[in-house]
């Protein structure tokens, strides 16, 4: 029972980094644009994120699907492999009958 409590906390960790990226992101743009307004005179610099953004988007988009979808089938049979040594550490549970 207690590998499935660890990949429970695996995935949760997962979504919990995820969100953390998605916070800092947007802070950064909040920031970079703050920067931008603030001072005038760092306008040209603008020119060089823009097409640093895009391609740090470019990479996210193709990249963070392809390693979740590898990923998927990995720990998929990491669970599945944890359920049957359960289930072979405890053969009374499989043959256990209603009512006794």
């Amino acid at each position: 029972m207690e590998h499935r409590a660890l990949i429970l906390l695996v995935v949760i960790a997962g979504i919990a980094v995820a969100i953390g990226f998605i916070w800092l992101g947007s802070y950064l743009a909040s920031e970079i644009i703050f920067l931008f307004h603030r001072y005038s005179a760092l306008s040209w610099i603008y020119w060089l994120t823009v097409p640093a953004l895009l391609l740090f988007s470019y990479l996210a988009w193709t990249w963070v699907p392809l390693v979740v979808a590898i990923a998927m089938p990995i720990i998929a049979l990491l669970v599945s492999a944890v359920g049957n040594t359960y289930d072979e550490a405890h053969p009374k549970r499989l043959y256990r009958r209603r009512g006794r």
